[in-house]
């Protein structure tokens, strides 16, 4: 027995939607680790400002929900705490938990659309922190300011947070998205045929307006001939076309009986 067949031998014992597990594992994990960043600092920025000494150099620690902690040189600031991001995000994280459980236990609709609607708030809150975060260093290092930026294990772990969230989020919703395009796809399609077919008609009602003939052929209908035998061509005997087809019709053009 393969180990694909094994697996799904073993996955249909468990107790969970069978085909779902791939992608609840880096939803549950994904929320966990960004658990860490409500606690931990995710980037510190230093600069020094005289001397060796205690007052050499000025630092500050950021969260990724807007903490800040200075440390170093006594400048007259104070450190800056505001603890609602830090509910916000750790509102995101449950969020993402409960999202990565529900797709993987609950059957039906509702499971898979409860479970993406978490992951895809869990990953717009912990994502949009990490761009934010990689928006502030790439501002920094492009100007000379002299800061020295460090990202810290906490900024590390945000980021492969976000990387499992998204793959979550790319597996649990890539078929509906296949889908849905497919469908948008079909109805292109068929709005464009039938753009091409009014433009036919109106090409052909401007043509029969002008007196031209349609765009279209005109099939004609003239004698068949009198017999088979006499179809090879004799002296004073014309030969006849037959059934044929026209661009312009002419009032010779007209069903005439057979002769005879």
């Amino acid at each position: 027995m393969s180990a694909v067949a094994r697996w799904r031998e073993v996955e249909g014992h468990m107790p969970f939607v069978r085909g779902r597990l791939p992608a609840a594992v880096p939803a549950v994990l994904g929320a966990v680790l960004a658990a860490a960043t409500i606690i931990w600092p995710v980037m510190r920025i230093s600069q020094p400002i005289g001397p060796d000494g205690p007052s050499a150099y000025f630092a500050q620690q950021m969260w990724s929900w807007g903490r800040y902690s200075i440390e170093g040189a006594d400048l007259d600031q104070v450190s800056v705490t505001n603890v609602a991001p830090a509910y916000w995000l750790g509102l995101a994280c449950l969020s993402g938990l409960l999202g990565g459980l529900t797709w993987l236990l609950r059957r039906g609709p509702d499971g898979r659309a409860l479970g993406g609607a978490g992951v895809a708030f869990a990953l717009a809150v912990v994502g949009g922190s990490l761009l934010e975060r990689l928006g502030t260093v790439a501002l920094y290092e492009m100007a000379e300011t002299g800061l020295e930026l460090e990202t810290l294990p906490a900024g590390r772990v945000e980021l492969a947070a976000a990387v499992l969230l998204l793959i979550a989020l790319v597996l649990m919703v890539w078929r509906p998205v296949l889908g849905l395009a497919r469908q948008l796809v079909a109805v292109a399609g068929r709005v464009a045929a039938r753009g091409r077919q009014r433009a036919d008609e109106d090409e052909d009602a401007e043509r029969e307006a002008a007196g031209r003939a349609p765009r279209v052929g005109t099939a004609v209908l003239r004698d068949a001939g009198a017999s088979s035998a006499d179809r090879g061509g004799g002296p004073g005997r014309e030969r006849n076309a037959g059934v044929g087809f026209t661009d312009g019709a002419t009032p010779e053009d007209r069903f005439r009986p057979p002769a005879g």
